[in-house]
């Protein structure tokens, strides 16, 4: 509980404070409410579909179901890079005004789930993401890393995802799949456990 973990600065960030899944897209770490995070899967084929959105790749066929897997760099404005073995899709659900949406994103690398106090928690500041900001809901700052926490709704909130064919087979108590390969988990991280493996690596 060190100094270096709390965040000085006003505002109520009660309801921000909890589970993150945090991944890495080039060198900048976001996290997802854990809650909202239903599976990690590894790439798979990914069938375009026409007329799709910029951002949706295409769709994949998970269990029997298919779901719009969505390239987050592009959302982000950021430039395209090629897949590789640490590259996977987060499978995510969100409520719509037509119930729920379901789908995937893909990002560079799953890192860690990171538990995040409010004294940890900090707003996002004005400048600097203009190509993200409506994404952001606010900051987490532990031992000096700066976390940017993404608002799911947001992600998957788009006419072109919100269609009443996307169903969702996951209740609100399901436990959340983390395996990214056979035997290994991310790992859940307190308020003062050691620092984070914050690897950086080229795209």
């Amino acid at each position: 509980m060190g100094a270096e973990n709390s965040v000085e600065g006003g505002g109520d960030f009660s309801l921000l404070a909890g589970k993150y899944l945090v991944f890495r897209i080039e060198d900048v770490h976001y996290g997802l409410d854990i809650t909202s995070v239903q599976e990690i899967v590894q790439m798979m084929e990914i069938t375009k579909i026409p007329n799709a959105p910029e951002f949706v790749r295409g769709i994949i066929n998970l269990r029997g179901k298919t779901i719009p897997a969505i390239e987050l760099r592009s959302k982000f404005n950021l430039q395209a890079a090629e897949d590789n073995a640490k590259t996977c899709i987060i499978v995510l659900e969100a409520a719509s005004p037509t119930g729920s949406i379901r789908a995937g994103i893909i990002v560079d690398e799953v890192a860690e789930v990171l538990e995040l106090e409010e004294r940890q928690l900090a707003e996002a500041p004005e400048i600097g993401m203009a190509d993200r900001a409506r994404f952001v809901k606010g900051l987490g700052v532990v031992d000096g890393t700066v976390t940017i926490l993404l608002d799911v709704g947001e992600i998957l909130g788009n006419d072109d995802l919100d269609s009443g064919d996307v169903e969702s087979d996951a209740g609100s108590g399901r436990q959340t799949e983390l395996s990214q390969e056979p035997g290994e988990e991310p790992r859940s991280r307190g308020r003062s456990q050691g620092r984070r493996r914050g690897r950086s690596q080229g795209s």
